[in-house]
């Protein structure tokens, strides 16, 4: 028989859920049943909606029932948890006698905490408390219930918090809810509304609210019908001297009656008034490297006055902060020079931050972010000529706004690839232009060529042509063999000097006198190029003894000159010692192999002999 009561408590419960809630399909409901000693069985259900809209209350549904003999208090605490905000209140079910049944709808406000929550559901962790009452003594039983998770939906509009407590004493229970509307504002009035609950009237209450020591409000009350509610009212020039630097607030109500006393918490949450600070910033052409001035003129177009503490400078992870203390009346101004450095080039973000006191504990900084390109301290003002031929003279005239003492000419390919270094080491005095001649020792094509310091810094770009140098016989050539004589198959060495120094390429001719005089060009071994305009040729002199003479041809720029010279050829051994007939013969020929012709020698021999007897005899 309870249990049909209490199924048809919870129907009526969904039935009273589906006038706040827009489905009750949406709802979560908790059942417990359970004996406790002493007591009895204990009966008791929850309802629950899904979502909770911080601009209307959470409508939270309860049934308790007792089967016993024992009167008892019922107490529902909730815990709310979001993230790490972690809160909580306590609300009054009422009293149960035997075979009673309680059940009702409780208006749940969300804690000043939850406004601060960034996540999109909360936990609720419910918790049944019950007071077993007689003899003057209240025993209490403590059962926490399954968590529930509700869907938070936030406002942009006001939202009224609370905060709740339940005291219990000599078998009188007392609730005491506090609740204002958030956020605050120090310049306004605020408004507090307590209400009060009981098991039983009671007389001469006493209803108050106080900031630490100090006491804001406080009336008489009777509960005639077990509740009573009552409104203070805050004004603002109280709040002026409550505001902790922080900005924060808590307020604590309170409730005594006789020896039963309640008291909670109330955090209130400040909203800061709209000061408004006009703040326009001018910045001379910044250089890296070089002080710039920036300009901060701030003007107060708020209703009262204000004191600009300071303003703060942010570039490129640098924070300046400088003071001002100055106070601005409503529509005056005032304008702040500071000089900076700033060490990167490019473009950057530069944020100024002016930072205030309005009074009534509100201070805060206005912000203003601006784009700024910071120039390079170094600027290449010229390059002569822009198109040159290889390897003759440029002049690059360079202006550097700070010493550089290591600085690098580059000349980058404009096509891409590495630089190519055309001076280093080269000192760059502040605001003293330098110009530096140098040969451009470069390829033909395009190049962009920047100077960079030690700094880091980098110049502006200036294009470069490079070109082949027009052909010209403004050059002489000087053939110098470094030997006159050779073994046969020896390597033989000529040196070639260019004046100027030039590239050049190398082609060898040998002359051949039969069957008419003609020159046949000769396989060169290697050229190299002992210093500029220097070259050592190699070739290999011939096989055979003998006087022979060569043409050196040497090409610059499609432009050719030659030199003649010649080479005295003798045997591989004749410096040394005689060679006999048969081996000056193999030693001139050098066409087989020695054991070979040893070999046809000896054949040939022996063959004369046979044929000599044979027709010899005949003759």
């Amino acid at each position: 028989m309870g249990k049909a009561r209490l199924v048809l408590a919870l129907l009526t419960l969904l039935s009273l859920l589906a006038s706040f809630t827009s489905s009750i399909a949406s709802c979560q409901e908790l059942v417990y049943e359970f004996g406790v000693e002493g007591l009895g069985v204990v009966k008791f259900a929850l309802v629950v909606d899904d979502e909770w809209v911080f601009s209307k209350p959470f409508m939270v549904g309860y049934a308790l029932s007792i089967e016993g003999n024992s009167s008892v208090i019922g107490v529902l605490r909730l815990v709310f948890k979001c993230g790490d905000t972690v809160s909580s209140n306590d609300y009054l079910l009422g009293l149960v006698g035997k075979g009673e049944r309680l059940s009702s709808l409780i208006a749940v406000r969300p804690t000043a905490s939850l406004l601060h929550c960034e996540e999109d559901y909360v936990v609720l962790e419910p918790t049944l408390l019950l007071y077993k009452l007689g003899d003057g003594l209240s025993k209490q039983y403590s059962y926490p219930l399954s968590p529930l998770i509700v869907k938070l939906v936030k406002s942009v509009e006001s939202t009224h918090t609370s905060s709740c407590r339940v005291s219990v004493e000599n078998g009188t229970a007392l609730e005491l809810c506090i609740e204002t509307v958030q956020p605050w504002t120090p310049t306004s009035t605020a408004r507090l509304l307590v209400s009060l609950h009981s098991t039983k009237a009671l007389e001469d209450v006493v209803v108050g609210v106080r900031v630490g020591e100090w006491l804001l409000a406080s009336r008489i009350v009777d509960l005639t019908t077990a509740s009573a509610r009552a409104q203070f009212f805050v004004e603002q020039r109280i709040l002026a001297a409550l505001w902790r630097g922080d900005g924060s607030l808590t307020l604590t109500g309170y409730a005594k009656a006789g020896k039963l006393y309640v008291e909670t918490p109330l955090e209130i949450v400040l909203e800061k008034p709209n000061v408004r600070l006009l703040v326009d910033v001018e910045t001379s052409k910044l250089v890296a490297g070089v002080p710039s001035t920036v300009v901060v003129r701030i003007t107060n177009a708020w209703t009262k006055s204000v004191v600009v503490k300071g303003v703060e400078l942010v570039f490129n992870e640098t924070k300046l902060w400088f003071e001002v203390g100055e106070r601005l009346a409503t529509l005056d101004s005032l304008t702040v020079e500071r000089e900076v450095v700033v060490n990167k080039t490019g473009t950057t973000t530069l944020e100024v931050r002016v930072c205030y006191v309005a009074g009534l504990g509100v201070s805060g900084c206005v912000e203003k972010r601006v784009n700024v390109e910071i120039a390079s301290p170094l600027k290449i003002l010229s390059l002569e000529p822009s198109i040159v031929e290889a390897n003759k003279t440029i002049r690059v005239t360079v202006l550097s706004l700070i010493d550089s003492h290591n600085a690098t000419l580059l000349a980058y390919p404009a096509g891409g690839g590495k630089p190519i270094v055309l001076a280093k080491g080269l000192y760059l005095g502040r605001n003293i232009p330098a110009t530096f001649e140098l040969v451009a020792r470069l390829e033909p094509g395009e190049y962009l060529v920047k100077i960079v310091d030690e700094h880091g810094y980098e110049s502006n770009p200036l294009r470069l042509k490079v070109v082949e140098s027009k052909p010209t016989g403004e050059y002489r050539i000087a053939v110098i063999p470094l030997q006159t004589s050779a073994v046969t198959g020896e390597i033989v060495e000529v040196r070639v000097a260019i004046s100027p120094p030039r590239n050049a390429t190398f082609k060898l001719y040998r002359l051949v006198e039969m069957p008419k005089p003609q020159w046949v060009r000769e396989h060169i071994l290697e050229v190299v190029e002992e210093s500029s305009g220097t070259y050592v040729v190699r070739y290999r002199a011939p096989s055979r003894p003998g006087t022979y003479t060569y043409k050196l041809v040497v090409a610059v720029n499609g432009v050719e000159k030659e030199a003649q010279f010649t080479l005295e050829v003798e045997k591989r051994e004749s410096r040394n010692l005689q060679l006999s007939p048969l081996q000056e013969i193999i030693s001139s020929q050098q066409l087989l192999p020695n054991w070979l012709l040893y070999t046809l020698i000896a054949t040939s021999i022996t063959f004369g002999l046979i044929l000599f007897r044979r027709y010899g005899r005949g003759a």
